[in-house]
């Protein structure tokens, strides 16, 4: 199978997150390497036309804590585990996570607003960081990298 561009640009920026994660031993896995590769996965995608089933994913949605989740009507016709990643995507997407000093991240959804001060908040949800990097994410590029028949591009820290 042929890779467009972006897609060229997504299995190379993965293969190289996917090595760092590999080898956390020696290079820490930061706030900002996890927003980064939140990003390549959830944004990036979509604003390239890169479609992702995240359905083949084997990522467990329990290992999120679920803090607040107002199901909206898309989110009930989606079903929950394409709506819970179309609104872990607009969290990364809008800036909307946190990283606490717990060892925790926050990420959150709302409907969009034309007044950022009347930004209403329906999704909320909690994850251990390396948890999140080492399971969660990694999962998620492993199964879109596999989906494709080009090798994985290897990379030496």
């Amino acid at each position: 199978m042929n890779l467009s561009k972006q897609e060229e640009i997504l299995h190379s920026a993965n293969a190289t997150i996917l090595a760092i994660f590999e080898h956390k031993d020696k290079v820490p896995i930061t706030d900002g390497l996890l927003m980064m590769a939140s990003y390549i996965q959830f944004v990036y995608p979509k604003e390239v036309g890169i479609d992702i089933d995240y359905s083949n994913c084997n990522t467990d949605r329990n290992i999120f804590r679920e803090i607040k989740w107002d199901r909206t009507k898309k989110d009930k016709e989606e079903g929950d585990d394409i709506a819970f990643y179309r609104r872990i995507r607009n969290s990364v997407a809008h800036a909307n996570i946190d990283f606490r000093h717990n060892g925790k991240i926050e990420l959150f959804d709302g409907p969009p607003t034309k007044n950022k001060a009347l930004f209403v908040e329906n999704f909320r949800v909690e994850i251990d960081k390396a948890t999140f990097g080492n399971e969660f994410l990694k999962k998620i590029m492993d199964a879109w990298m596999k989906s494709k028949v080009k090798p994985p591009v290897t990379r030496k820290i």
